[in-house]
């Protein structure tokens, strides 16, 4: 991944209750530990909730949690700003923040209205700026109910980014049966399987944590 500069993928699999999103989460914390790579994480639910998608993930990523829209474009654009960037680059980042951020602002209804193709977009920017610190390690939860996280991947493994290496690893976690029930989420993930990009691995059930 680091090598090749490219973004790869590693959907864990299995039906539930089987210890997957445990084996993620132990990846994600263990990474960060020892500073192996920075972590995002976002989850699925049957319903969309507060607490759900890639939204939410920016505001938690860049602590913006609660914080009002202005506050939330401030911080944004100072983490991800570097030389030569022209104004307002990562206006677009910050927006996708605000929207996750769980405080209603003007900036909060514009990142919630970009279209999926440039939110994807604007997140693989995203992790290709921060890769140039370290790699980025992205865990999907249920992302059997996430077609918009799937988007992303599908939209990272195969973008170049200008060139510019993505050094992202997609820790994705899906349950079987979960999939059977949607085929759009099926397929997308069927999709990055087939990619080249992509290491499928179906979880034994893990023994219960001590």
């Amino acid at each position: 991944m680091s090598a090749s500069g490219r973004a790869r993928a590693v959907v864990l699999h299995a039906t539930a209750g089987t210890g997957k999103s445990r084996l993620a989460a132990w990846l994600s914390q263990r990474a960060h530990e020892v500073g192996g790579a920075l972590t995002l994480e976002a989850a699925y639910g049957p319903t969309a909730a507060p607490a759900h998608g890639l939204a939410r993930m920016m505001a938690r990523f860049f602590r913006c949690v609660g914080a009002p829209g202005p506050e939330v474009i401030a911080r944004v654009e100072e983490r991800l700003r570097a030389p030569g960037d022209r104004p307002g680059a990562w206006r677009g980042a910050a927006m996708i923040a605000a929207a996750g951020s769980g405080v209603d602002s003007a900036e909060a209804t514009v990142g919630a209205q970009q279209a999926a193709v440039d939110r994807h977009r604007t997140l693989a920017a995203v992790l290709t700026r921060l890769g140039r610190e370290r790699t980025a390690l992205v865990w999907l939860d249920d992302v059997h109910q996430g077609l918009d996280a799937l988007g992303l991947v599908e939209h990272a493994l195969r973008a170049d980014q200008g060139g510019s290496p993505m050094r992202a690893l997609f820790v994705l976690t899906a349950r079987d049966e979960g999939l059977a029930e949607r085929p759009l989420e099926r397929a997308a993930l069927a999709r990055i399987q087939a990619s080249g990009a992509c290491r499928s691995v179906p979880v034994p059930p893990l023994a219960p944590p001590a």
